[in-house]
């Protein structure tokens, strides 16, 4: 979804809603949005509506929750760039687009793609024609690697203009300064998710964990294998499994309905990074907050084994202190069982 231009003023549709739907049908529903009210207050069929809240004021609602309830939080342009901004997709099908023209379908595949990626991500400081070399041909260069990287960069030249890819010896891809490049929203995005966690700001973690998780789960030039690729894609494996862990702390915080989510990101979180303890610690929450006790204790067991058998070594602290509550849980139900039996 792309903004208006940051000139032009917001838009106003006098369009029906899917909320506006559901109240001409009797169906019970609220918007809980962000600071601006978007995008709910651009419909003036929803204009002045008690319906439309503010975020955190889903937390009161909880167990009472309408028939039709939708979530915004506060959007920075990050996640919804104004239409004049420049805007590029990297993480999984490459899409692109400058001064508000799309230019993905003019950019060469397999090596041209490879060698706008490489650019964008370095675009602020110049890359040598032995770089460019060295990111498309990072074995066995081809016998005149010179001219056929010219022949790339003619064809991405004539893609993008030649404002915006400069230099013949140095080279460099000239953005905007505030062009959306989605493999850059997720890093900001989880770390405002990360703060809001910190801070335990729940609702607000929602939207930039899922943002984050959203564009790092496509992952980076799928099938191209070079050098200078693979940081990058461990950076968004990271970045993958960090906002499962902040999406998972909030639905655990927030309890209700979200648990079942917060169950199926934290296992999910684990099948990512078996070793990483706090997936773990999340899941057995998350599960004994259902009333799964035995699951969680299950789930400790998986690990305590795995850690055993693979580094010899046991969980920690943090991860037995949620272990122990739920193993009295556990044996405080089995007395109780065993009680009724007798009696």
């Amino acid at each position: 979804m792309r903004n208006p231009p940051r000139g032009q003023l917001a838009p106003v549709w006098d369009l029906p809603s899917l909320l506006g739907h559901a109240q001409d049908n009797g169906v019970s529903w609220k918007a809980y949005t962000g600071r601006s009210s978007y995008p709910v207050a651009f419909y003036k069929q929803l204009e002045g509506s008690p319906n439309v809240v503010r975020s955190e004021q889903i937390i009161a609602d909880a167990g009472n929750i309408p028939q039709l309830s939708m979530v915004w939080h506060d959007s920075p342009d990050d996640e919804h760039p104004p239409a004049d901004v420049g805007l590029g997709q990297i993480c999984g099908r490459l899409a692109v687009e400058i001064a508000g023209r799309s230019i993905t379908e003019l950019i060469p595949r397999r090596q041209g793609r490879v060698l706008f990626t490489y650019l964008v991500i370095n675009r602020h400081r110049p890359s040598s024609r032995e770089d460019l070399v060295g990111a498309l041909w990072p074995g066995e260069s081809p016998p005149d690697a010179d001219g056929a990287l010219s022949t790339v960069l003619s064809r991405l030249r004539r893609a993008a203009g030649s404002h915006a890819l400069v230099g013949r010896g140095d080279v460099r891809l000239v953005l905007p300064a505030d062009a959306w490049i989605d493999f850059e929203a997720a890093e900001e995005a989880f770390h405002r998710a990360e703060s809001a966690v910190a801070q335990e700001r729940w609702t607000a973690a929602w939207g930039p964990s899922l943002i984050a998780l959203f564009v790092a789960r496509r992952g980076l030039l799928s099938g191209a294998d070079a050098p200078w690729i693979e940081p990058h894609r461990r950076r968004l494996e990271d970045i993958h499994c960090s906002a499962l862990e902040c999406y998972t702390a909030a639905a655990l915080s927030l309890g209700g309905s979200e648990l079942h989510v917060g169950e199926r990101t934290a296992r999910e979180l684990i099948a990512s990074a078996p070793y990483r303890e706090s997936g773990h610690r999340l899941l057995m929450e998350v599960l004994a907050g259902r009333g799964n006790i035995s699951e969680a204790l299950r789930v400790y067991e998986e690990l305590r084994s795995l850690l055993l058998d693979e580094l010899g070594a046991t969980p920690s602290p943090p991860l037995q202190a949620v272990h122990l509550p739920a193993a009295q849980g556990c044996q405080r139900g089995l007395r109780i069982c065993l009680a009724s039996i007798e009696v």
